[in-house]
């Protein structure tokens, strides 16, 4: 369904940025253009975003094959959900303590990528198998130590040491957890693109100065949604080649 912008006095109503903004209504937009001066920042700042972002980019969640996927692409089922960053537009900001510094993101940019059923598996498999190890380990210690005919022989030794010992399980289920972690990467890391920043269309991304907001440390932190972003810059769903898909698969295997 076309989307109609009613609101004929916005400084963008019918504009080229109001298209790239791909707003669901002029009531659900937030870019400020009350004046002409607010306007032409807002045009300036898009003309700086798109030129720093490559051709294509609908390519991310438009078609029908997997992003993540390293060799042949999986069917995507999913959109996986991140943040990605650009320190332009430079422009400095006041601080709490009021002094002017320029942030490291100009820009933050929420991606949406095209992701299979395996893929989210793993993503998820890597998101929780640290802290799920880690609760596990402490659950186990607490319920061991609750038992009394367990708890009071130990305390007969040392009174806090029950204690020291609940620590001591979880400190081992946390560095079990990233130890499994750790693994699960280099098992992985053959069958998908484990960073989102080394996918194709996103690596172009990062070559043009783009980085993820806020990372896992060595793989990427996403969110999964069944439904695409409707709104905001870079959303709207243009449609895409199956030959397109063809050529992400072609690249995903180049880069093996």
């Amino acid at each position: 369904m076309a989307r109609e912008y009613t609101n004929t006095s916005c400084q963008l109503h019918g504009s080229e940025y109001c298209a790239m903004l791909n707003m669901e209504s002029c009531r659900s937009c937030t870019v400020d253009c009350a004046t002409k001066d607010k306007a032409d920042l807002v045009r300036a700042d898009l003309d700086v975003i798109r030129s720093n972002v490559p051709e294509g980019i609908e390519g991310l969640f438009a078609g029908d094959a997997c992003l993540l996927c390293r060799g042949e692409p999986g069917k995507k089922k999913w959109y996986a959900l991140t943040d990605v960053a650009h320190a332009e537009p430079r422009r400095k900001r006041a601080t709490i303590l009021g002094i002017s510094r320029e942030p490291r993101a100009g820009t933050v940019l929420p991606v949406q990528i095209a992701c299979c059923d395996a893929c989210r598996k793993r993503y998820l498999a890597l998101e929780y198998v640290s802290p799920v190890t880690g609760t596990a380990f402490a659950a186990v210690a607490l319920i061991l130590l609750s038992i009394r005919p367990l708890r009071e022989p130990v305390a007969a030794v040392a009174e806090a040491l029950p204690f020291f010992i609940f620590l001591a399980a979880t400190g081992l289920g946390v560095l079990l957890g990233k130890l499994f972690r750790g693994i699960l990467v280099k098992k992985y890391a053959p069958e998908m693109y484990t960073q989102v920043m080394e996918a194709p269309i996103l690596n172009a991304m990062a070559e043009k100065g783009w980085f993820e907001l806020n990372p896992n440390a060595g793989t990427s932190r996403l969110v999964f949604s069944k439904t695409p972003i409707r709104q905001g810059l870079f959303t709207a769903m243009t449609e895409v080649q199956p030959q397109a898909d063809e050529e992400c698969g072609e690249a995903a295997r180049k880069s093996e």
